[in-house]
């Protein structure tokens, strides 16, 4: 149990790590920050092994009510009309 957490926490913190650096890339080269999270997403798990021990688990409610709000508020924030 100790263990999964551990697993759990440094997988949440590589990938915080990781969407901040595609925040920082995305304002170089002038990219929105949410495609740039979908194709670096889509690769993570192109290039991921299938380890059923690497793999979170994350229900679809936390999906819905915590993830995905902020990142449609961010991109409707900065839409030009």
């Amino acid at each position: 149990m100790q263990t999964e957490l551990i697993n759990t926490e440094l997988i949440v913190a590589a990938l915080l790590l990781i969407a901040a650096l595609v925040a920082w890339f995305t304002k170089l080269v002038r990219f929105p920050y949410t495609v740039g999270l979908v194709i670096v997403g889509v690769l993570i798990t192109m290039l991921m092994p299938q380890k059923p021990e690497l793999t979170p688990a994350l229900a679809r409610e936390l999906i819905l009510l915590i993830l995905l709000p902020p990142l449609v508020f961010e991109a409707a924030l900065h839409i030009e009309l």
